[in-house]
């Protein structure tokens, strides 16, 4: 919907006021971040109204697929055969699963995270990504993935490396976890 850029070097400071007289300025370069997000804040909108994703699940739906083992510690997240359309999914659904754990009255949880043929499109992924980072770090001792597609997978790690955290990706539930034992030994000693 339009770009500015800004940088701080004196060089920038001296090419913005050459051009600024000829019919070269470019009205998108700035000197400091501030000028730039203000120049952002004046431009018209190209999008004619808000979207607005109508929801694909029911409450009942998002309650079955989560199951609380309190004795281990584990919270198991059944995303198998899910598709997650868009935002409004995502945040459906994490919605539910903030309420579902501070209602368990255990603050910390394992989260073991069935993947089997579970679809993200591409406009959740961001909001996906988000809120699985956040859910992570306010509630999880640590998460363990299993079974997701190739390209789920593929995404997952490309995410990761990115973002600074493990994958950990396995492909049957047993691997997952023996992999949250491990992680159980590693946060005791």
């Amino acid at each position: 919907m339009g770009s500015v850029r800004f940088d701080a070097s004196p060089e920038t400071a001296a090419q913005i006021e050459r051009a600024a007289r000829t019919d070269a300025f470019d009205p998108n370069l700035f000197t400091n971040r501030d000028d730039a997000v203000a120049r952002l804040d004046r431009m018209p909108t190209k999008r004619t109204q808000k979207v607005l994703h109508a929801p694909n699940y029911t409450t009942a739906e998002f309650t079955r697929r989560l199951r609380f083992d309190p004795d281990a510690q584990v919270l198991n997240f059944d995303f198998s055969g899910f598709i997650f359309h868009h935002s409004r999914d995502v945040n459906d659904f994490y919605d539910h699963i903030e309420e579902r754990i501070k209602a368990s009255g255990q603050d910390k949880w394992f989260f073991l995270i069935d993947n089997t043929d579970c679809q993200i499109m591409p406009g959740a992924w961001v909001q996906y990504a988000f809120r699985g980072k956040r859910l992570n770090l306010r509630y999880s001792l640590g998460s363990v993935r299993y079974a997701p597609g190739s390209e789920t997978a593929a995404e997952i790690r490309r995410r990761s490396e990115s973002q600074d955290f493990s994958p950990n990706i396995r492909n049957t539930r047993a691997e997952a976890l023996a992999r949250i034992e491990e992680m159980r030994r590693e946060t005791t000693s």
